[in-house]
């Protein structure tokens, strides 16, 4: 039986804000992947890292330039649709600055402690951004509320988050429909590329327990006056996020605490309640 090399390599691989500890990975590995993890890298983070910087700086500030100018850039908010357009994004921003330490509270129980001070970053960050976007076209504004979330939000609700928001802006870019159904329809697909994505479900105690119900509600109540749909939309999500304080976890940090975290909600499916709540009372009366 051919022995396995070993080595030990020690430094900052993976980091969480406000979470105590530290983490030890074994891995088995042979001499031909040895030699892979001691090869020379211009990888700033890994151990053996090169002395002499990856490539001019120059050059990457030239990129980062090139990538700014080919945003979109929006002149403000122009007709109604993109007043409202902007008074959602910010309510929503607020409520979850506002949110930090509760966040932050119950990701240090269930999590590993930073997703109020994420979600205050991403919405400072769109804070500062939304001027820029351009409002009077909603698909072209969440689609870059996409990129920005994707750019600033830690963790991966990064990605999750800016996959939601960039399918929702290729749903309602391609829709005829400008009602309620249309949001539905939009966050429903939303919902799919979150769940494509990650691999989560309706039931697996992540942001869809509260995304889900939102739009099912949404649905259900097709017909009813635009105010009472959102309010009972909006309660459908609170619910269903105070329901994830039932649920086993099998995704995310929550998995590894296992039944220790059941009596708490997940701090993801409150963060997305309280958004909701504040991006849809900031559009009332419709």
């Amino acid at each position: 039986m051919k022995a396995l090399a070993n080595g030990i390599y020690a430094g900052t691989f993976l980091s969480s804000l406000d979470m105590a500890g530290i983490s030890i990975s074994v891995l088995g590995i042979d001499d031909e992947w040895l030699r892979w993890l001691d090869a020379a890298t211009t990888a700033p983070a890994w151990p053996n890292v090169l002395k002499q910087p990856p490539g001019k700086p120059e050059a990457r500030i030239a990129t980062e330039v090139r990538v700014e100018l080919s945003s979109p850039i929006g002149k403000g908010a122009q007709t109604e649709a993109g007043k409202k357009t902007k008074r959602a994004i910010e309510a929503a921003g607020k409520a979850l600055i506002d949110a930090e330490d509760e966040l932050t509270e119950m990701d240090r129980v269930t999590g590993d402690g930073d997703l109020g001070i994420s979600m205050k970053r991403a919405a400072e960050a769109v804070r500062d951004a939304v001027g820029s976007y351009p409002l009077d076209n909603v698909a072209a504004t969440l689609k870059a509320l996409g990129h920005t979330l994707q750019r600033e939000m830690g963790g991966s609700s990064g990605p999750l988050y800016g996959m939601l928001f960039l399918r929702c802006g290729n749903v309602v870019e391609n829709s005829e429909r400008t009602d309620l159904a249309q949001w539905a329809e939009a966050l429903a697909q939303g919902c799919r590329a979150i769940s494509d994505l990650g691999g989560a479900k309706p039931g697996d105690r992540t942001m869809l327990d509260a995304l889900d119900p939102f739009v099912k509600s949404l649905n259900a109540s097709a017909g009813k006056p635009s105010r009472e749909q959102l309010l009972s939309a909006v309660e459908a999500a609170e619910r269903g996020a105070e329901a994830t304080a039932q649920m086993k976890p099998r995704l995310g940090r929550s998995s590894y605490l296992g039944d220790r975290v059941l009596g708490h909600p997940d701090p993801g499916a409150r963060a997305v309640a309280i958004w909701l709540r504040a991006a849809c009372e900031a559009l009332l009366p419709l």
